[in-house]
């Protein structure tokens, strides 16, 4: 598999030798060349590449775990200081505007996913589906359109519904219900164009199968209160043979088990150096965001007695977070999911930190030793995994629960418990909204730092209570939001004239 980021130029050429009246019907240059460049498999790998490489761009806002993760009660922004990265310190503390100074990173989640949708909508336009090759190649498109407009409407909300390549000057922004109606038929066409995997070896060539597709289809259904079309989806992906869970959770995240069992989709990084050999922000071969979440230690090594490197402190867990594994005595995920500054300087006590809240860092996201060219903190190889089957589970839980059907409810929620060798007693008594509230907690326990708690606390209702103390209630986002971020100012000036972007409520 090439790891390494494929950059497509399409550069036509247009040589003249005479001139004649035939001369003056042309065909517009560069059309011929587009819809014949996506024909065979090595253009159409080519293409495909090009369309998954804005997932890599994860430093500078385009990320899929942070936005999900600081704006909940989970963890802090971290980072050097408070004016490190303004779009996320803002965010942390709940009080985005559209107007962006510094980093720019929610302009840079915007454009990214956009820029894949473009990219994505150039193989629909042009890929022979009548070929095994180019129906798949289809398949991988509308699967990144429907993860891209997936993650920007549950920041956003309604977006432009981009599905062609015409020079069009202005999109009008549809609906939140419109929105989401064409994510449902992305992932659709996804599903039924899209391999499955063969085995639990299989690993789909490091991107999207058709797990990946109902996995995010689910999720859709689920955040529309769709709970039985997610129940159909989703039913089908857990009775397949080829995932499992693995059996230990912190094997989800150790680098060497790329492609797990468990893992259903998951952004690929390599150590390779990228053309022109320029390492940040749009052509960077490696996972540098996980440079951005280690242990903030003056950027020396912990030593021989950590397998982590040291990093620049994002995403640092809560004590919050940290009391709720140690309410549930739940110190296998706990210990999987963080790491404890105490810990280090029982090693190491010269170490110092800089701009630590409460102790914690983010173990899920860290460079491991030996999966990092030690010389680049860019040069990461280590994936991010973006969904994985504990997550399907839990969706199907709470499926189940919100349709009255608690036994089915019980059953996947207490496998995921059972892995970490907790009781299942309360499982087992509970039922209703009572069981409903075990689900909430077991996602937050299970899922944290992985970007859904934020989201999730927003569309069940609960955002209010349980991030109103930290400045949600009358911060922004918050309740005048109704939890969504600010689009960019940027892109509300770009879009001036008919269809220009109305921004949010509450950011006036």
């Amino acid at each position: 598999m090439k790891k390494n980021i494929i950059y497509l130029l399409l550069i036509p050429l247009l040589t003249i030798i005479a001139c004649t009246e035939d001369d003056l019907t042309l065909t517009p240059a560069g059309q011929e060349l587009e819809s014949s460049f996506y024909q065979n498999d090595e253009q159409l790998e080519q293409a495909l590449w090009a369309a998954y490489d804005p997932l890599q761009w994860v430093v500078w806002g385009a990320n899929p775990f942070l936005w999900g993760s600081i704006g909940s009660e989970d963890s802090y922004a971290g980072g050097s200081d408070p004016s490190d990265q303004d779009s996320y310190q803002l965010f942390d503390v709940y009080n985005l505007t559209p107007v962006e100074a510094g980093d720019d990173n929610m302009l840079q989640m915007w454009r990214s996913r956009f820029r894949i949708n473009y990219r994505a909508n150039l193989i629909i336009r042009y890929s022979d589906e009548s070929k095994p090759s180019g129906n798949e190649a289809i398949g991988h498109a509308y699967f990144l359109k429907g993860l891209a407009y997936f993650e920007m409407t549950r920041m956003w909300g309604g977006l432009p519904i981009i599905d062609d390549v015409s020079p069009v000057s202005r999109y009008a922004r549809a609906t939140q219900e419109e929105t989401w109606a064409a994510i449902e038929r992305y992932c659709t066409e996804a599903v039924n164009r899209l391999p499955a995997k063969t085995s639990l070896d299989d690993n789909g060539n490091g991107i999207a199968t058709r797990g990946s597709a109902q996995c995010l289809l689910g999720k859709t259904y689920l955040y529309q209160g769709k709970y039985n079309d997610a129940i159909a989806v989703l039913e089908d992906l857990a009775s397949n043979p080829n995932y499992a869970l693995m059996d230990s959770i912190s094997g989800v995240f150790w680098p060497g088990n790329r492609y797990n069992k468990e893992s259903i989709f998951e952004i690929n990084f390599s150590d390779g150096i990228p053309p022109g050999d320029i390492d940040w922000g749009e052509r960077v071969a490696g996972n540098a965001s996980y440079t951005l979440c280690g242990p903030r230690s003056g950027e020396i090594a912990l030593g021989d007695n950590f397998i982590y490197e040291w990093g620049w402190g994002f995403n640092q867990p809560s004590q919050s977070l940290v009391d709720a594994y140690l309410a549930m005595n739940d110190i296998v995920r706990m210990e999987s999911t963080i790491i404890f500054s105490d810990t280090i300087t029982k090693y190491n006590p010269a170490i110092t930190f800089q701009n630590p809240f409460d102790g914690y860092w983010d173990r899920k996201h860290v460079r491991i030793k030996g999966f990092f060219n030690t010389s680049d903190g860019t040069r990461v190889n280590q994936n991010i995994i973006v969904m994985r089957l504990a997550d399907a589970y839990l969706m199907l839980a709470e499926a189940y629960n919100r349709t009255n059907n608690d036994a089915n409810a019980r059953s996947y929620l207490k496998q995921i418990r059972e892995r970490v060798g907790l009781p299942t007693a309360d499982i087992d008594a509970a039922s209703g909204d009572a069981l409903f509230a075990l689900i909430k907690l077991e996602r937050r326990l299970e899922l944290a730092l992985e970007g859904d708690r934020y989201f999730d606390l927003v569309r069940w209702g609960d955002a209010a209570t349980v991030l109103g103390p930290l400045g949600y209630s009358v911060g922004t986002p918050g309740v005048q939001t109704n939890g969504l971020l600010p689009i960019p100012h940027p892109e509300i000036v770009a879009s001036e004239g008919e269809n220009q972007l109305e921004q949010n409520p509450g950011y006036d």
